[in-house]
């Protein structure tokens, strides 16, 4: 379903971000890397922030994404998720030393006397408290006043990182998603999930609907969360959860794998003269850091609001994703606002250093498309190719009973069958073609037998399937 325009677009696109550099030489990996980077900084907004198009309408920013194979998920810890956690840890320091400071000024103002400096002079009047003012008087409360209860009230910034200054948190358990939801900054987290084993994904299924359904928290304060996931798996875990059924909560991620199933990304395009990012490590940091100061920001309450003419190829977007929708079911609600998403986050990243190199582009939104149309196919065709081996690995397994039934006697595909309670007619004979390519069993009409080189073949170890 790929178009020699969508693989132009995309290579021009790895080009100017310099990909191939991103990925150890590895442009597939540098690709996967990329798309973590934007969709990274734009999980980091402030709540309701979005791409707004011309006509007013919008596609709101967030998407929750998985990392699998070795490389990717290597590359991804070392450039993305390093230095989320330096500034993590920079803002809980920071939250320790003014605790820390404040709490010997208190001791130092009670040794002195002076209580009464302990609270500000003039402290701030909730709006609830103008509420209640008018309502002791019984009179009507002005629209204003009542329109002040859905702002932040005076000083809540500062309050909001104070009590809650988790922006990126690692959850090392399902069991620490509350806590994690609970310290979160405008109730709006970025959780790393690491999956080690199959048992992890259905371990972490229910914590990891609550963050991305979200819900509302009671303890130790009544107020909401909602957030995205960055999931790495770095031992090839995810195959073995779609096998087993236990992929449900992960279909609702981009996925971004080392597979080769395709399409390939291309290290270049064949009109691609124009300059590439320098620095990308560092242009992406810097943007990092940009979007989290941002995002914590005390006195801002308004979302990022990135308008762009979007529209059209948003809803060409669209009708894409639902024609993979009998691919992937559910690949529609996962992916709506991936372009959006990289969209903004490349823009911030190519603007995170203000030099840019002579000759370096525009980023082009048609590119920034094709670049998750690709991305879309090759998370569809990592899920067929898994299930595709499990099939095949199924048939094998199948194969290996029906030889041994084929022991007693020449059968028929019926009567196979009907020596085998779970054995549909489909399968076996997809077992004995697969029986035949092997020289393994010989066909007279509708028989089947056992080849001189079946009998003569070295026992094999326990089957693993039995009918």
């Amino acid at each position: 379903m790929t178009t020699p325009e969508d693989r132009e677009h995309s290579a021009r696109l790895l080009h100017l971000f310099d990909a191939e550099t991103l990925g150890d030489g590895n442009v597939d990996a540098g690709a996967n890397v990329l798309a973590v980077m934007a969709v990274t900084i734009a999980n980091l907004q402030r709540p309701d922030s979005a791409v707004v198009f011309r006509d007013g309408f919008e596609t709101k920013l967030g998407c929750s994404l998985l990392v699998s194979g070795p490389l990717s998920a290597s590359l991804t810890a070392d450039r993305v998720l390093a230095p989320l956690q330096r500034n993590q840890d920079r803002q809980f320091a920071n939250v320790r030393h003014w605790e820390e400071y404040e709490k010997r000024r208190r001791e130092q103002l009670v040794r002195s006397g002076r209580e009464a400096d302990l609270e500000p002079e003039n402290p701030p009047v909730p709006a609830l408290a103008d509420l209640s003012r008018h309502a002791m008087q019984d009179e009507p409360v002005p629209l204003v006043h009542s329109l002040k209860l859905l702002k932040n009230p005076p000083g809540a910034g500062f309050q909001e990182i104070h009590r809650h200054p988790l922006v990126f948190g690692m959850a090392g358990g399902p069991e620490a998603f509350p806590r994690l939801m609970e310290s979160a900054h405008r109730g709006r987290p970025l959780v790393h999930v690491a999956l080690n084993e199959a048992a992890d994904c259905g371990a972490y299924a229910k914590a990891a609907n609550h963050l991305v359904n979200g819900c509302q928290l009671f303890q130790p304060k009544s107020r909401s969360a909602r957030g995205e996931l960055i999931v790495t798996d770095s031992c090839n875990v995810l195959a073995e959860a779609v096998r087993g059924g236990n992929a449900g909560w992960l279909s609702r991620l981009l996925w971004l794998s080392d597979h080769s199933a395709g399409p390939a990304f291309e290290a270049k395009a064949e009109r691609a003269d124009h300059a590439k990012l320098d620095r990308m490590g560092v242009r992406f940091e810097w943007s990092l850091r940009l979007a989290w100061v941002r995002r914590i920001q005390t006195g801002e309450d308004e979302p990022e609001k990135l308008s762009c003419d979007f529209r059209a190829l948003q809803s060409g977007w669209v009708r894409f994703l639902v024609g993979l929708e009998p691919s992937f079911p559910g690949i529609t609600g996962a992916l709506r606002s991936l372009p959006a998403n990289l969209l903004h986050g490349l823009l911030q990243i190519r603007q995170g250093i203000k030099e840019v190199p002579k000759g370096a582009p525009d980023l082009h939104p048609g590119w920034v498309l094709s670049f998750a149309r690709l991305l879309a196919l090759r998370m569809v065709n990592a899920r067929e190719l898994i299930l595709r081996d499990s099939q095949r690995a199924r048939i094998e397994s199948l194969a290996e009973s029906v030889q041994r039934k084929l022991g007693d006697g020449p059968l028929t595909v019926r009567d196979l069958t009907r020596k085998s309670h779970r054995l549909s007619a489909a399968d076996c004979e997809a077992s004995l073609g697969v029986l035949l390519s092997k020289g393994l069993v010989t066909r007279t009409g509708n028989v089947w037998c056992l080849s001189q080189a079946a009998t003569t073949q070295t026992p094999t170890q326990a089957l693993t399937l039995d009918v």
